[in-house]
């Protein structure tokens, strides 16, 4: 007996330090290859170069909107992030890359600690630790996208977590700031929150989430470039990149030469990684880039509005109910971003890295024993389904182009949708802990 327990002991304790060796490999690996994509390859594979001249830009006073690297990859962010980027200013592309990976892994420690203090404080340690591992594995791939991208998609999800975790424990300006911060970074896809707390009723948080807006679209960048030329810059990225209309330039000199047309090509529907409805629906319906000179834009445009609408429409009609739960409240501020992932003109792979808040509160549910088996039977098939769906569109182009990393977030969506709907009483009121995030 006393030697079954000490091998059982050493096999726990073997266990915890393969999972350990497994997770410094792969925060070493994926660090190489950051490092190497932006400072040593060939030619420059992540957007660091481009917010590196940005930074420089903004520093020197030039347009940040003629900030390009190497690749005549052009800024297409908010002028305030320029402002970040100033950090980048200095040193050599390679060591960039290495500082903003270990401020990256920093980030996710962070949103880790956040999600742990999410998790309701009934259940064990091994269960939260256990949830916690699930949520982090099915978005390993879309992290280590964003990492070796050189992208700040864990800035945002960090963004999204913090308010998050300020609407579950009532801290309206915490979670107000950080999704104005979240939203002004990118608009996709964290703006319709805007709209879930309107519809909550939740004035606060509104109030606070327009004055995140102010502070870091007009305020920041007005006392730092002057108000004036703050509103030349928002102009030209609300004009130039956000509402860009598409066109596929004649020759690759013209895309390349043109900023505009460069700007433009963010709304090319055949690239693979444009995971938006609307980018799958023309690849389903028009085929090729000729298809679409040939027939235009109009049919799977009509549709995807009308998928959106959809998606939309139904999610608040069901959010419209004010759920008490924290388990539930994870699911619920999920939902929104999962649907504007999609709906967006653009939703690159990399992306749905913010779909790890949606993943978290499924797991928690699962974990709920007082839940129906039926209610979770359901829930169950559908986060599986999803996370083949978006893991087989990593792997396979085939699959990428029919849009399995779309469909894996619809699936999703109607999973926790349909608990949402089922979900007539509590399933127990849950608090998160209430130490800070």
């Amino acid at each position: 007996m006393k030697f079954k327990s000490i091998s059982n002991g050493l096999l726990a304790q073997s266990r915890k330090w393969l999972v350990t060796i497994a997770i410094a490999g792969t925060i070493m690996g994926v660090g190489a290859s950051t490092v190497f994509r932006a400072g040593f390859d060939i030619k420059e594979r992540t957007d660091l170069g481009v917010y590196k001249a940005a930074g420089i830009n903004a520093l020197t006073g030039k347009d940040i909107y003629k900030a390009e690297n190497s690749r005549a990859w052009f800024f297409t962010s908010p002028p305030f992030l320029s402002i970040l980027f100033i950090s980048l200013a200095w040193g050599s592309l390679a060591w960039n890359a290495l500082a903003f990976y270990a401020v990256t892994i920093g980030f996710l420690a962070w949103i880790a600690r956040i999600s742990f203090k999410l998790l309701p404080e009934h259940l064990a340690a091994q269960k939260k630790w256990k949830i916690l591992g699930l949520s982090f594995f099915v978005c390993a791939i879309p992290f280590s996208d964003v990492a070796t991208r050189g992208q700040i998609g864990i800035l945002i999800l960090l963004s999204l977590m913090l308010s998050l975790y300020g609407w579950i424990r009532r801290k309206s300006a915490l979670c107000g700031l950080s999704l104005g911060f979240a939203i002004a970074t990118k608009v996709t896809p964290a703006a319709l929150l805007l709209i879930f707390f309107a519809v909550k009723q939740n004035w606060k948080i509104v109030l606070w989430t327009l004055a995140g807006l102010a502070l870091f679209l007009i305020i920041l960048p007005g006392l730092y470039f002057g108000f004036e030329r703050n509103f030349e810059y928002l102009d030209q990225w609300l004009n130039k990149v956000p509402f860009s209309t598409y066109r596929i330039p004649a020759t690759d000199d013209e895309f390349y030469s043109d900023p505009l047309l460069w700007w433009r090509q963010v709304h090319d529907p055949f690239i693979l990684k444009n995971q938006s409805i609307y980018a799958v629906l023309c690849r389903l319906i028009l085929r090729s880039r000729e298809g679409l000179m040939e027939r235009g834009v109009m049919l799977p445009r009509l549709l995807s509005y009308a998928v959106i609408l959809i998606l939309i429409v139904s999610s608040f009609y069901f959010l419209r109910k004010n759920r008490n739960d924290a388990r539930l409240k994870l699911i619920e501020f999920s939902v929104p971003v999962a649907v504007l992932l999609i709906s967006s003109p653009l939703a690159w792979s990399h992306y749905f890295s913010t779909l790890f808040p949606a993943y978290l509160g499924v797991f928690t549910v699962l974990e709920t024993k007082e839940a129906t088996s039926g209610k979770l039977k359901l829930l169950k098939w559908a986060v599986w389904l999803s996370v083949l769906f978006i893991i087989f569109g990593y792997a396979f182009k085939p699959l990428l182009n029919l849009g399995a990393m779309t469909w894996g977030t619809v699936i999703l969506w109607l999973g926790m949708l349909r608990f949402l709907a089922s979900e007539q009483h509590p399933i127990g009121v849950t608090s998160c802990s209430e130490s800070r995030p």
